[in-house]
């Protein structure tokens, strides 16, 4: 996984296709989340991509599983419960062994009403055409994507509400800027005539529940039956 994730975000910062397929993903992952001011931003993988601008967010924490200024396994995250407005998965869920836990992780650490932003290879799309390619240039692989559809199931069974979708880059697999130039009329045709054939989506998701806080054990007194207990209020005595 993390050697994937190296050799991906090398592709996508220093190779001439990469950069122009990065500036992509970007435009995109802003026209999602543009209406939105994060306090606290959590992103999982591609820790020297910037995928939000500076504005966007308060603060950020990038996470890696090495060579990252945080170096973390993600499905055992050291941030608190709901501790942020913002959780982003680039190319995690399809690369990593246990896409489960991450996800449940990933829930796990979103306030309640946060958003995650998933973004993924689509199995339905000319780069699965080139899975070859795709793995000797990114590192990645097509075995265990997921189609939005699946995706938004998994999302759902977490109560987190898919709220917005977007498909990205409807180019073959490119080897430079100038095969990209040639099959740039793709990109156009893609959109209006075979949207969902897109080498990637992003889909944004809003968390629906808000876990409560139990009382401290010393505070809890016993329950009666129907009873619904209260946290404690305290009285000022009168001077």
């Amino acid at each position: 996984m993390a050697t994937t994730q190296n050799q991906l975000q090398d592709w996508l910062l220093k190779q001439a296709y990469g950069q122009q397929v990065c500036l992509q993903i970007k435009q995109q992952l802003q026209h999602l989340t543009s209406k939105q001011h994060y306090a606290q931003v959590l992103q999982l993988g591609l820790p020297e991509v910037a995928l939000l601008p500076d504005a966007q967010f308060t603060q950020q924490h990038r996470v890696g599983e090495n060579l990252a200024p945080i170096v973390a396994d993600f499905d055992r995250l050291p941030f608190a419960t709901e501790s942020m407005d913002l959780v982003i998965l680039p190319f995690v869920l399809s690369q990593h062994p246990n896409a489960h836990a991450v996800l449940r992780e990933a829930q796990r650490v979103v306030c309640g009403y946060g958003q995650l932003l998933v973004l993924d290879l689509n199995p339905y799309s000319l780069w699965r055409m080139q899975a070859k390619r795709l793995q000797a240039a990114t590192g990645c692989q097509h075995e265990q994507t997921m189609t939005p559809r699946r995706l938004a199931d998994w999302l759902q069974l977490l109560d987190m509400q898919p709220d917005l979708s977007r498909y990205i880059n409807y180019l073959p697999l490119c080897q430079n800027k100038q095969q990209a130039q040639k099959w740039q009329w793709l990109e156009a045709a893609g959109n209006r005539w075979w949207p969902q054939a897109a080498a990637m989506y992003a889909m944004l998701a809003v968390k629906q529940t808000v876990s409560l806080k139990p009382l401290n054990q010393h505070n809890k007194r016993p329950e009666r039956d129907n009873e619904v207990v209260l946290n404690p209020i305290s009285v000022r005595k009168p001077d």
